[in-house]
């Protein structure tokens, strides 16, 4: 429409906690696969990062804009990882190996929610901190039913969450 401005081909967009950019899932063509890209709304030009890496997933910034976290895809698995935009030299963290879904950061940037399928045919929700140095802490909460599209409450670190199914 009138209304629209194109701004690049990619996935799931993430405004820049600064509202400067955008952090999208781009590809630039079919050998190379997916990769993450940041988007200068200024410029239109799009960066792409972490070369190398054949598929990234479901990115999102930190409140501080220094990291993003996402989920990579290597091996058939989706691990969890942060990305340092200000730290060449040691870039990315993996969180937690294989199988994650739908990560969200809390409103301080300290924890990290994700989740996992179980043997319930749900999956179960994960809270880690986010520079990964305590092992992640399983939350009990409806164990049979799918949940995704997570978002902190800014009150007390709360989640809120969708899910598939009825609620018991």
């Amino acid at each position: 429409g009138e209304n629209a401005t194109y701004v690049a081909n990619g996935r799931y967009p993430r405004w820049s906690p600064d509202g400067k950019s955008l952090l999208i899932v781009t590809q630039q063509n079919s050998r190379d696969g997916f990769k993450f890209g940041r988007v200068d709304l200024e410029s239109g030009e799009v960066t792409p990062f972490l070369e190398g890496y054949s598929f990234a997933d479901q990115v999102r910034w930190f409140p501080d804009g220094k990291r993003v976290l996402g989920v990579r895809i290597a091996s058939g698995e989706r691990n969890l990882i942060t990305v340092s935009m200000t730290d060449e030299d040691n870039p990315v963290v993996e969180l937690e190996p294989g199988n994650v879904e739908y990560p969200s950061v809390s409103i301080d940037g300290k924890w990290v929610s994700y989740v996992k399928g179980n043997m319930h045919g749900g999956n179960d929700i994960y809270v880690i901190d986010a520079d990964g140095k305590t092992p992640a802490k399983k939350l009990n909460v409806l164990p049979k039913l799918i949940k995704e599209d997570f978002c902190w409450l800014k009150e007390d670190n709360r989640i809120l969450f969708n899910v598939h199914g009825k609620v018991p």
